[in-house]
């Protein structure tokens, strides 16, 4: 009696886990990882516009070297979409996969995450200055200044990566 409710639920078990592999998988073929990019690229561009409309980039050097990043990122991109999609099917994927073509992909993603890193801390810093002179002018205009400590700079959050725009070159 147990020997079958023990092999009832071992096939259940190995039913449900089946899904899961299968999101794993193609999470981590040329298509999924595509999807992934072409994501984290158009919300990096999003977050670019918004900080130059904002008025948060004031540095000019930075704006054009960053449009200029995203744009070669963009040519990779394509030229990476190229070949997912010469590679059709599940089968085609994997091959494609272990060719290489996920890694290329995810060294442009993480090229593309470095730069949405550098906009939104530079962006946040140039939020927080703006907010801290508001505060400053607030203060002066209703004389309420003495005794008022007001730093010069917040702490930063320390930065588990690299703070400079890294580019990978698509092999």
């Amino acid at each position: 009696m147990f020997e079958v409710l023990g092999l009832v639920l071992s096939f259940v078990g190995l039913i449900s886990i089946v899904p899961q592999v299968l999101s794993f998988l193609s999470s981590s073929l040329p298509e999924g990882r595509l999807k992934q990019l072409d994501e984290t690229l158009k919300e990096t561009v999003e977050l670019l516009e918004a900080a130059i409309q904002d008025g948060l980039l004031y540095n000019s050097n930075f704006t054009s070297r960053t449009w200029s990043s995203l744009h070669r990122l963009r040519d990779v991109t394509e030229n990476l979409r190229a070949n997912v999609l010469s590679a059709p099917g599940f089968y085609n994927q994997c091959i494609a996969s272990f060719n290489g073509l996920s890694f290329r992909i995810g060294e442009t993603l993480q090229s593309v995450k470095v730069i949405r890193a550098r906009i939104v801390s530079v962006s946040d810093e140039a939020r927080q200055k703006l907010l801290r002179d508001s505060r400053v002018h607030q203060l002066s205009r209703s004389g309420d200044l003495e005794g008022v400590t007001i730093p010069s700079d917040p702490s930063p959050i320390p930065n588990s990566g690299n703070s400079q725009l890294r580019l990978s070159h698509a092999r």
